[in-house]
């Protein structure tokens, strides 16, 4: 039941008991239920209504639109699963932080609720990364809006998660990339390309776990898990070389051993040579040259 349903059905039981007081007094007629006023601790009243509207106010707003859109990112038809993908985005983006609340929570569970509410979404998310099959070729490259934007909509959610729940993502993410089918390993990438983005504050963390997939994924058969995997390491290169400077040869071998088999119209060249590029122009690389 609502908050709404809930104030409803409280006025009703008041408005019930002072007529069946009035009937018990012997008074022919009910009397008219009188609003009955609160006093705030500051010493201002109040009426029920108010109350009542206030209490509603408290609730996160986007609960039910939200879970319209939850239940949208399984539909058959591409296009709705990319727009339920792009509103959660949107609203997880700007309103996460208040997400699954509810004004009848105690205060002390408010922050276990929205961590479920995200932990929900997330793997609803990794769920559409991994059941998602469209692609549009453009030229030898794919794109796949569904899978581009729920890797997106998932870093805005784990923006706001605490960091087991952030690792929990990753693990599954790294059981994806596992699979057979190429359409898997490459959501599972652009999920671990959008985490290694948002949660920078865990990148010490997370690169360690995380850089022999990528590696791994760098010489996938598949072009465009190739792509994919270099694009993950572009925002993440200063921290490579900082963390795991010892990686970094065997990355930079990885890529000019790539680079020898592709031409200018495979999908991967553009994100092989921007992350060769940033590899490459680092001090420390140019030092160790």
């Amino acid at each position: 039941m609502s908050s709404r349903e809930r104030n409803v059905a409280k006025r009703k039981a008041r408005s019930l008991s002072k007529h069946l007081s009035g009937n018990n007094n012997g008074s022919e007629e009910a009397c008219p239920v009188k609003r009955v006023k609160r006093e705030r601790s500051s010493g201002s009243v109040e009426s029920d209504d108010s109350v009542s509207q206030m209490e509603e106010s408290e609730d996160w707003p986007f609960q039910n639109f939200c879970e319209v859109l939850m239940n949208d990112l399984f539909h058959s038809s591409w296009e709705i699963r990319h727009g339920a993908a792009t509103g959660l985005r949107e609203v997880v983006k700007h309103h996460g932080r208040g997400a699954g609340k509810a004004a009848d929570i105690p205060s002390n569970q408010l922050l276990s609720v929205n961590q479920i509410w995200l932990s929900d979404l997330a793997l609803r998310l990794l769920c559409v990364l991994a059941l998602d099959r469209f692609g549009d070729f453009v030229s030898d490259e794919v794109v796949a809006p569904v899978r581009e934007t729920c890797a997106q909509a998932l870093g805005a959610v784990l923006k706001y998660m605490e960091e087991p729940a952030v690792s929990g993502v990753v693990n599954i993410s790294l059981q994806l990339l596992a699979q057979d089918q190429w359409e898997v390993r490459h959501g599972a990438l652009l999920s671990l390309k959008y985490i290694l983005a948002v949660r920078q504050d865990m990148t010490s963390q997370l690169l360690p776990m995380l850089l022999s997939a990528i590696h791994r994924g760098l010489q996938d058969p598949d072009d465009d898990v190739r792509a994919v995997a270099a694009a993950s390491l572009i925002p993440v290169t200063e921290s490579l070389v900082q963390c795991l400077p010892g990686q970094v040869s065997i990355i930079l071998s990885c890529l000019w051993d790539t680079l020898a088999d592709l031409d200018d119209l495979t999908a991967s060249t553009n994100s092989i040579m921007t992350l060769l590029a940033k590899l490459m122009s680092h001090p420390v690389t140019k030092s160790s040259a």
